[in-house]
Protein backbone atom coordinates (compact mmCIF):
# COMPACT_ATOMS: atom_id res chain seq x y z
CA UNK A 1 0.00 0.00 0.00
CA UNK A 2 3.20 2.32 0.54
CA UNK A 3 4.22 2.37 -2.93
CA UNK A 4 0.76 2.91 -4.42
CA UNK A 5 0.68 6.00 -1.72
CA UNK A 6 3.79 7.04 -3.64
CA UNK A 7 2.26 6.64 -7.08
CA UNK A 8 -0.58 8.59 -6.43
CA UNK A 9 1.43 11.44 -5.23
CA UNK A 10 3.79 11.37 -8.06
CA UNK A 11 1.10 11.69 -10.46
CA UNK A 12 -0.89 14.60 -8.95
CA UNK A 13 1.49 17.52 -10.58
CA UNK A 14 -0.19 15.23 -13.82
CA UNK A 15 -3.48 16.07 -12.82
CA UNK A 16 -3.34 19.18 -11.43
CA UNK A 17 -1.05 20.94 -14.20
CA UNK A 18 -3.86 22.70 -15.58
CA UNK A 19 -5.92 23.55 -12.17
CA UNK A 20 -3.07 24.54 -9.71
CA UNK A 21 -3.76 28.15 -10.70
CA UNK A 22 -7.08 28.01 -9.71
CA UNK A 23 -9.69 28.80 -6.69
CA UNK A 24 -10.53 25.50 -4.63
CA UNK A 25 -13.95 25.10 -3.88
CA UNK A 26 -15.67 27.67 -1.54
CA UNK A 27 -17.06 27.55 1.46
CA UNK A 28 -20.42 27.93 0.42
CA UNK A 29 -19.72 24.81 -1.91
CA UNK A 30 -18.58 22.80 0.92
CA UNK A 31 -21.47 23.70 2.99
CA UNK A 32 -23.83 22.40 0.34
CA UNK A 33 -22.30 19.42 -0.36
CA UNK A 34 -22.09 18.40 3.41
CA UNK A 35 -26.21 19.28 3.35
CA UNK A 36 -26.51 17.38 0.61
CA UNK A 37 -24.35 14.26 2.63
CA UNK A 38 -26.40 14.63 5.72
CA UNK A 39 -29.93 14.92 3.87
CA UNK A 40 -29.84 12.24 1.02
CA UNK A 41 -27.46 9.51 2.68
CA UNK A 42 -26.56 10.18 6.36
CA UNK A 43 -29.37 10.69 7.84
CA UNK A 44 -31.85 8.57 5.87
CA UNK A 45 -29.24 5.64 6.27
CA UNK A 46 -29.16 5.81 10.02
CA UNK A 47 -32.86 5.69 9.56
CA UNK A 48 -33.44 2.74 7.53
CA UNK A 49 -30.58 0.34 9.67
CA UNK A 50 -32.82 1.27 12.66
CA UNK A 51 -36.22 0.57 10.69
CA UNK A 52 -34.45 -2.93 9.10
CA UNK A 53 -33.37 -3.97 12.82
CA UNK A 54 -36.55 -2.96 13.96
CA UNK A 55 -38.46 -5.67 11.87
CA UNK A 56 -35.37 -8.24 12.36
CA UNK A 57 -36.24 -7.80 16.07
CA UNK A 58 -39.82 -7.66 15.21
CA UNK A 59 -40.01 -11.41 13.58
CA UNK A 60 -37.33 -12.65 15.56
CA UNK A 61 -39.87 -12.23 18.87
CA UNK A 62 -42.62 -13.68 16.97
CA UNK A 63 -41.03 -16.72 15.71
CA UNK A 64 -39.31 -17.42 19.16
CA UNK A 65 -43.02 -16.88 20.48
CA UNK A 66 -44.09 -20.10 18.62
CA UNK A 67 -46.74 -18.34 17.19
CA UNK A 68 -45.25 -19.27 13.51
CA UNK A 69 -44.57 -22.50 11.96
CA UNK A 70 -40.84 -22.99 11.92
CA UNK A 71 -40.95 -23.30 7.97
CA UNK A 72 -40.81 -19.39 8.49
CA UNK A 73 -37.56 -18.98 9.33
CA UNK A 74 -37.17 -17.14 5.74
CA UNK A 75 -39.06 -14.66 7.01
CA UNK A 76 -36.24 -13.97 9.76
CA UNK A 77 -33.81 -14.79 7.08
CA UNK A 78 -35.14 -11.84 5.11
CA UNK A 79 -35.36 -9.61 7.90
CA UNK A 80 -31.45 -9.75 8.36
CA UNK A 81 -30.62 -9.41 5.01
CA UNK A 82 -32.44 -6.41 4.59
CA UNK A 83 -30.82 -5.08 7.95
CA UNK A 84 -27.23 -6.22 6.42
CA UNK A 85 -28.20 -3.98 3.27
CA UNK A 86 -29.24 -1.06 5.37
CA UNK A 87 -25.29 -1.37 7.30
CA UNK A 88 -23.69 -1.83 4.10
CA UNK A 89 -25.40 1.53 2.95
CA UNK A 90 -24.02 3.27 5.59
CA UNK A 91 -20.83 1.23 6.99
CA UNK A 92 -18.46 4.32 4.98
CA UNK A 93 -19.11 6.34 7.28
CA UNK A 94 -16.49 5.48 10.67
CA UNK A 95 -16.94 9.44 12.36
CA UNK A 96 -19.70 10.25 14.81
CA UNK A 97 -22.02 8.75 16.68
CA UNK A 98 -21.27 4.72 15.21
CA UNK A 99 -16.92 5.51 16.47
CA UNK A 100 -18.61 6.32 19.85
CA UNK A 101 -18.10 3.49 22.26
CA UNK A 102 -16.69 0.75 19.84
CA UNK A 103 -20.25 0.83 18.08
CA UNK A 104 -18.94 0.63 15.01
CA UNK A 105 -16.86 -2.49 16.34
CA UNK A 106 -20.27 -3.92 17.91
CA UNK A 107 -22.36 -3.75 15.16
CA UNK A 108 -19.86 -5.25 12.87
CA UNK A 109 -16.63 -7.08 14.56
CA UNK A 110 -15.11 -8.55 11.20
CA UNK A 111 -12.66 -10.03 9.86
CA UNK A 112 -12.83 -12.28 12.87
CA UNK A 113 -9.48 -13.50 11.42
CA UNK A 114 -8.59 -16.08 14.98
CA UNK A 115 -11.92 -16.80 14.62
CA UNK A 116 -12.63 -15.62 18.22
CA UNK A 117 -16.45 -14.83 17.44
CA UNK A 118 -16.70 -18.32 16.53
CA UNK A 119 -15.77 -19.70 19.42
CA UNK A 120 -17.65 -17.16 21.72
CA UNK A 121 -20.88 -17.48 20.06
CA UNK A 122 -20.41 -21.44 20.72
CA UNK A 123 -19.31 -20.54 24.71
CA UNK A 124 -22.80 -18.30 24.65
CA UNK A 125 -24.93 -20.80 23.23
CA UNK A 126 -24.35 -23.55 26.18
CA UNK A 127 -25.10 -20.94 28.59
CA UNK A 128 -28.05 -22.38 29.69
CA UNK A 129 -28.62 -20.44 32.63
CA UNK A 130 -27.37 -16.73 31.39
CA UNK A 131 -30.27 -14.03 30.73
CA UNK A 132 -29.39 -12.33 26.88
CA UNK A 133 -30.49 -9.09 28.33
CA UNK A 134 -29.27 -5.21 27.94
CA UNK A 135 -26.47 -5.73 30.67
CA UNK A 136 -25.46 -9.08 29.17
CA UNK A 137 -24.83 -7.33 25.49
CA UNK A 138 -23.41 -4.33 27.26
CA UNK A 139 -20.24 -6.06 28.50
CA UNK A 140 -20.04 -9.06 26.01
CA UNK A 141 -16.63 -8.84 23.66
CA UNK A 142 -17.70 -7.19 20.40
CA UNK A 143 -17.78 -10.56 18.62
CA UNK A 144 -21.07 -11.38 20.08
CA UNK A 145 -23.02 -8.15 19.72
CA UNK A 146 -23.39 -7.55 16.05
CA UNK A 147 -24.17 -8.52 12.32
CA UNK A 148 -21.42 -11.75 12.28
CA UNK A 149 -22.57 -12.94 15.34
CA UNK A 150 -26.31 -12.95 14.50
CA UNK A 151 -25.65 -14.61 10.94
CA UNK A 152 -23.68 -17.28 12.87
CA UNK A 153 -27.10 -18.17 14.53
CA UNK A 154 -29.32 -17.86 12.26
CA UNK A 155 -27.88 -19.12 9.39
CA UNK A 156 -26.13 -22.35 11.05
CA UNK A 157 -27.28 -25.80 9.74
CA UNK A 158 -28.80 -26.68 12.30
CA UNK A 159 -30.52 -23.69 13.06
CA UNK A 160 -34.46 -24.33 11.84
CA UNK A 161 -33.63 -27.27 14.86
CA UNK A 162 -32.02 -25.24 18.03
CA UNK A 163 -34.17 -21.56 16.85
CA UNK A 164 -37.60 -22.96 19.47
CA UNK A 165 -38.58 -21.04 22.14
CA UNK A 166 -37.55 -20.79 25.42
CA UNK A 167 -34.54 -22.80 23.89
CA UNK A 168 -30.31 -20.44 24.05
CA UNK A 169 -30.33 -19.41 20.01
CA UNK A 170 -33.77 -17.67 20.52
CA UNK A 171 -32.81 -16.29 23.66
CA UNK A 172 -29.49 -15.29 21.94
CA UNK A 173 -31.05 -14.36 18.95
CA UNK A 174 -33.78 -12.28 20.34
CA UNK A 175 -31.49 -10.23 23.13
CA UNK A 176 -28.82 -9.79 20.14
CA UNK A 177 -31.29 -8.16 17.99
CA UNK A 178 -32.71 -6.01 20.81
CA UNK A 179 -29.34 -4.60 21.25
CA UNK A 180 -28.83 -4.14 17.69
CA UNK A 181 -31.75 -2.06 17.46
CA UNK A 182 -30.72 0.45 20.58
CA UNK A 183 -27.55 1.07 19.20
CA UNK A 184 -28.67 1.78 15.92
CA UNK A 185 -31.54 3.68 17.33
CA UNK A 186 -29.20 5.21 19.65
CA UNK A 187 -26.47 6.25 16.54
CA UNK A 188 -29.65 7.75 14.37
CA UNK A 189 -30.94 9.70 17.31
CA UNK A 190 -27.49 11.27 18.08
CA UNK A 191 -26.49 12.41 14.19
CA UNK A 192 -30.31 14.10 14.58
CA UNK A 193 -29.63 15.72 17.76
CA UNK A 194 -25.71 16.86 18.00
CA UNK A 195 -23.76 15.76 14.98
CA UNK A 196 -25.93 17.23 12.10
CA UNK A 197 -25.56 20.57 13.69
CA UNK A 198 -21.77 20.00 14.63
CA UNK A 199 -21.46 19.52 10.22
CA UNK A 200 -23.76 22.26 9.39
CA UNK A 201 -22.78 24.77 11.86
CA UNK A 202 -19.32 24.36 12.20
CA UNK A 203 -18.27 27.94 13.57
CA UNK A 204 -20.38 27.10 17.12
CA UNK A 205 -19.00 23.96 16.92
CA UNK A 206 -15.36 22.77 18.72
CA UNK A 207 -14.22 20.15 15.84
CA UNK A 208 -14.68 21.93 13.15
CA UNK A 209 -13.23 25.61 12.03
CA UNK A 210 -14.98 25.20 8.74
CA UNK A 211 -17.47 24.03 6.40
CA UNK A 212 -14.15 22.76 4.60
CA UNK A 213 -13.10 21.41 7.73
CA UNK A 214 -16.84 19.22 8.43
CA UNK A 215 -16.14 17.87 4.43
CA UNK A 216 -12.69 16.27 5.46
CA UNK A 217 -14.30 13.01 7.19
CA UNK A 218 -17.20 13.10 4.70
CA UNK A 219 -14.26 12.47 2.12
CA UNK A 220 -12.34 10.10 4.22
CA UNK A 221 -15.77 8.07 4.31
CA UNK A 222 -15.49 8.43 0.13
CA UNK A 223 -12.03 7.56 -0.34
CA UNK A 224 -10.73 5.39 2.53
CA UNK A 225 -13.38 2.42 2.65
CA UNK A 226 -11.80 1.57 -0.47
CA UNK A 227 -9.08 0.25 1.13
CA UNK A 228 -11.07 -1.61 3.62
CA UNK A 229 -12.86 -2.89 0.41
CA UNK A 230 -9.59 -4.20 -1.23
CA UNK A 231 -7.57 -5.47 1.78
CA UNK A 232 -10.42 -7.32 3.20
CA UNK A 233 -13.40 -7.83 1.67
CA UNK A 234 -11.38 -8.74 -1.59
CA UNK A 235 -7.31 -9.61 -0.53
CA UNK A 236 -7.90 -11.40 2.84
CA UNK A 237 -10.79 -14.01 0.88
CA UNK A 238 -8.11 -14.59 -2.43
CA UNK A 239 -4.58 -14.85 -0.71
CA UNK A 240 -1.92 -14.71 -3.05
CA UNK A 241 -2.73 -17.64 -5.42
CA UNK A 242 -6.14 -19.42 -6.53
CA UNK A 243 -5.00 -22.33 -4.24
CA UNK A 244 -5.03 -19.72 -1.38
CA UNK A 245 -8.61 -18.50 -1.82
CA UNK A 246 -11.55 -19.52 0.54
CA UNK A 247 -14.90 -17.90 -0.07
CA UNK A 248 -15.99 -18.57 3.74
CA UNK A 249 -13.16 -16.21 4.58
CA UNK A 250 -15.50 -13.50 2.42
CA UNK A 251 -18.11 -11.35 4.30
CA UNK A 252 -21.64 -12.83 5.03
CA UNK A 253 -20.87 -15.68 3.34
CA UNK A 254 -23.25 -18.02 4.96
CA UNK A 255 -26.17 -15.19 4.68
CA UNK A 256 -25.16 -15.36 0.22
CA UNK A 257 -24.33 -11.42 0.56
CA UNK A 258 -20.60 -11.23 -0.15
CA UNK A 259 -21.19 -9.87 -3.70
CA UNK A 260 -24.21 -8.05 -2.74
CA UNK A 261 -22.59 -6.46 0.06
CA UNK A 262 -19.88 -5.30 -2.31
CA UNK A 263 -22.58 -3.95 -4.67
CA UNK A 264 -23.64 -1.49 -2.21
CA UNK A 265 -20.73 -0.30 -1.42
CA UNK A 266 -19.99 0.76 -4.41
CA UNK A 267 -22.89 2.08 -4.90
CA UNK A 268 -23.18 4.35 -1.77
CA UNK A 269 -19.24 5.72 -2.50
CA UNK A 270 -20.43 6.34 -5.78
CA UNK A 271 -23.70 8.67 -4.43
CA UNK A 272 -21.48 10.77 -2.29
CA UNK A 273 -19.14 11.14 -5.06
CA UNK A 274 -21.30 11.98 -8.13
CA UNK A 275 -24.96 11.12 -6.47
CA UNK A 276 -26.13 13.83 -4.61
CA UNK A 277 -28.02 17.34 -5.40
CA UNK A 278 -27.32 20.18 -5.87
CA UNK A 279 -23.84 20.09 -5.55
CA UNK A 280 -21.36 16.54 -5.50
CA UNK A 281 -17.53 15.43 -5.74
CA UNK A 282 -17.61 15.27 -9.26
CA UNK A 283 -19.51 18.50 -9.98
CA UNK A 284 -16.32 20.32 -7.69
CA UNK A 285 -13.76 18.57 -9.79
CA UNK A 286 -15.67 19.98 -12.82
CA UNK A 287 -15.85 23.31 -11.38
CA UNK A 288 -11.75 23.36 -11.12
CA UNK A 289 -11.25 22.40 -14.73
CA UNK A 290 -11.26 18.81 -14.40
CA UNK A 291 -14.53 17.37 -16.27
CA UNK A 292 -12.33 14.45 -18.49
CA UNK A 293 -11.29 13.37 -15.12
CA UNK A 294 -14.15 13.26 -12.62
CA UNK A 295 -16.01 11.72 -15.79
CA UNK A 296 -13.05 9.70 -15.51
CA UNK A 297 -14.06 8.48 -12.23
CA UNK A 298 -17.88 7.64 -12.75
CA UNK A 299 -17.08 5.42 -15.11
CA UNK A 300 -14.50 3.44 -12.97
CA UNK A 301 -17.92 3.18 -10.75
CA UNK A 302 -19.95 2.22 -13.28
CA UNK A 303 -17.12 -0.16 -14.40
CA UNK A 304 -17.12 -2.22 -11.33
CA UNK A 305 -20.45 -2.49 -10.79
CA UNK A 306 -20.71 -4.22 -13.74
CA UNK A 307 -18.01 -6.43 -13.34
CA UNK A 308 -19.88 -7.60 -9.99
CA UNK A 309 -23.19 -7.40 -12.00
CA UNK A 310 -21.35 -10.68 -14.08
CA UNK A 311 -20.11 -12.69 -11.06
CA UNK A 312 -21.96 -15.63 -9.13
CA UNK A 313 -21.15 -16.94 -5.63
CA UNK A 314 -19.66 -20.47 -5.72
CA UNK A 315 -21.46 -23.22 -4.49
CA UNK A 316 -18.58 -24.90 -2.63
CA UNK A 317 -15.50 -23.73 -0.41
CA UNK A 318 -12.93 -23.45 -3.37
CA UNK A 319 -13.62 -20.77 -5.80
CA UNK A 320 -13.43 -22.03 -9.78
CA UNK A 321 -11.14 -20.19 -11.76
CA UNK A 322 -14.07 -17.85 -13.74
CA UNK A 323 -14.78 -16.36 -10.08
CA UNK A 324 -10.88 -16.24 -8.73
CA UNK A 325 -10.08 -14.21 -12.14
CA UNK A 326 -12.81 -11.85 -12.10
CA UNK A 327 -12.24 -11.18 -8.04
CA UNK A 328 -8.54 -10.39 -8.96
CA UNK A 329 -9.45 -8.22 -11.93
CA UNK A 330 -12.29 -6.61 -9.46
CA UNK A 331 -9.25 -5.80 -6.78
CA UNK A 332 -7.37 -4.36 -9.16
CA UNK A 333 -10.25 -1.89 -10.79
CA UNK A 334 -11.00 -0.51 -6.60
CA UNK A 335 -6.93 -0.04 -6.03
CA UNK A 336 -7.49 1.90 -9.34
CA UNK A 337 -10.63 3.67 -8.28
CA UNK A 338 -8.58 4.47 -4.95
CA UNK A 339 -5.75 5.99 -6.33
CA UNK A 340 -8.61 8.32 -8.77
CA UNK A 341 -10.09 9.79 -5.80
CA UNK A 342 -6.57 10.31 -3.85
CA UNK A 343 -5.69 12.09 -7.18
CA UNK A 344 -9.18 14.09 -6.63
CA UNK A 345 -8.76 15.06 -3.01
CA UNK A 346 -5.82 16.84 -4.39
CA UNK A 347 -7.39 18.84 -6.70
CA UNK A 348 -9.74 19.87 -4.39
CA UNK A 349 -7.14 20.71 -1.92
CA UNK A 350 -8.26 18.19 0.68
CA UNK A 351 -5.74 16.62 3.13
CA UNK A 352 -7.27 13.12 4.09
CA UNK A 353 -4.61 13.10 7.20
CA UNK A 354 -2.60 9.98 8.36
CA UNK A 355 -4.15 6.64 7.17
CA UNK A 356 -2.85 3.72 9.67
CA UNK A 357 -3.45 1.59 6.14
CA UNK A 358 -1.23 3.08 4.17
CA UNK A 359 2.07 1.58 4.95
CA UNK A 360 -0.18 -2.39 4.77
Amino acid sequence: MLKKYYLSALALPLVLSSTWLQAEPDEQQWQTYNTAALEQQILPGYQALETHLDTLHGRLETYCSGQVDSSQLSEVHQAYRESMDAWQAIQHVQFGPVSLFMRNYALHYWPDKRGTGARQVRSALNQTETEYDAEYFREASVSLQGFPAMERVLFAPEAKSLLMPGQNYCRFAEGLSQHMLTTASEINQEWQEEQKQQMLQPESSQYFASHKAAAVPLMKSLVEPLLVIEDYKLDYVLGDSPEEARWKRSESWRSGQTLSNLQINLRSLQQLYSGLEPVNIKTLLAAEGEEDFAEKIDRQFDHLQKQLAAMSPPDRPQLDQKLDRQLRELETGISDLYEQLELAMGVLNIQLGFNSRDGD
